[in-house]
């Protein structure tokens, strides 16, 4: 009985730890690594890939140049930081050009109503 009841809670606890995971895989950006103090450029039709994320072309028009950068929040320009908020990276979503922009998705599955 003991081991019986012992075997029960375990298998309560792991749905309950698997119930509050992140529905979001990889939300800092730390996988595949990225050089302590640079960057890592994707691109739509690479084939280094930010792990669970796709990058995405924005706005119209056609452009090959549609990049995303993963940055080290130990990345300094011109006497500039920038911080990562969560983890060590973050996402620039205009890679290495101005005023062009890129995005990145994630499908997830959820469930309406609950967290």
């Amino acid at each position: 009985m003991k081991h019986t009841l012992a075997l029960a809670a375990a298998a309560v606890s792991m749905l309950v730890s698997t119930a509050h995971a992140n529905l979001i895989l990889n939300g800092s950006f730390e996988l595949p690594a990225t050089p302590v103090g640079g960057y890592t450029v994707y691109d739509r039709f690479g084939a280094e890939k930010i792990d669970s994320w796709q990058v995405q072309r924005t706005g119209g028009g056609f452009a090959v140049n549609r990049i995303v950068a993963v940055v080290n929040g130990s990345y300094t320009e011109g006497g500039y930081s920038f911080p990562a908020s969560d983890g060590d990276n973050w996402v620039d979503l205009t890679g290495l050009l101005t005023g062009v922009t890129a995005g990145v998705l994630q499908n997830f599955v959820s469930v309406p109503g609950q967290t």
